[in-house]
C-alpha cells in the first residue's frame, strides 16, 4: 500500500469530497462540492462573474458555465448582465439560495466535524499548519525557475 505523502493527501481529498457530497446529498441537495463552493462564495460576496467564480473553484470557463446552470436550474442562483457590459453575467444568490445557506452550511459543517473526530486539539493544529506549510511551498510564487 503507497504511503507517501502525496497519496495520502490525495485519498484525503477524494474521501473528504465524498463526505461532502453524501452528507448534502442524505439532507435533500444534490449538490457537487464545486457547487457548494459557490454557494459559499457568493454569501460572502454577494455576486461574481462567471470568471471569478472560475478563479476561486480552479475550473475553466466552459466547467463554470455547466456548473452554474444546474445551480441556476435548481434556483439558487440567477446570472444578470451588467448595466456596462450585457456580455458578462454577474452570479447572485436567489431567495432560495440564501434561504438554503444556513442549512447547507449547518450539514456541511457536520460533516467536516465528524472527520476530525477522536483528533485532539493539538493534533488538529500541527496537521493545520503541515497542510498550511505544504501549500505555502508549492505556491507558484516559491518554485525555482
Amino acid at each position: 500500500m503507497d504511503r507517501s505523502p502525496g497519496r495520502l493527501i490525495h485519498d484525503a481529498h477524494v474521501a473528504l469530497r465524498a463526505g461532502l457530497v453524501g452528507a448534502l446529498h442524505r439532507a435533500g441537495y444534490d449538490l457537487s462540492v464545486e457547487e457548494w463552493v459557490i454557494l459559499v462564495n457568493l454569501k460572502r460576496r454577494e455576486e461574481l462573474s462567471q470568471l471569478e467564480i472560475g478563479e476561486r473553484v480552479g475550473k475553466d470557463p466552459p466547467h463554470v458555465s455547466r456548473l452554474l446552470d444546474r445551480l441556476q436550474r435548481a434556483g439558487l442562483v440567477e446570472r444578470r448582465a451588467t448595466p456596462e457590459d450585457r456580455r458578462i453575467k454577474r452570479i447572485v444568490l436567489t431567495a432560495a439560495g440564501r434561504a438554503a445557506l444556513p442549512r447547507l452550511t449547518r450539514v456541511a459543517l457536520e460533516a467536516l466535524e465528524s472527520v476530525f473526530e477522536g483528533i485532539t486539539q493539538a493534533e488538529y493544529d500541527a496537521f493545520m499548519r503541515c497542510l498550511e506549510h505544504i501549500i505555502s511551498q508549492l505556491e507558484p510564487s516559491r518554485r525555482q525557475p
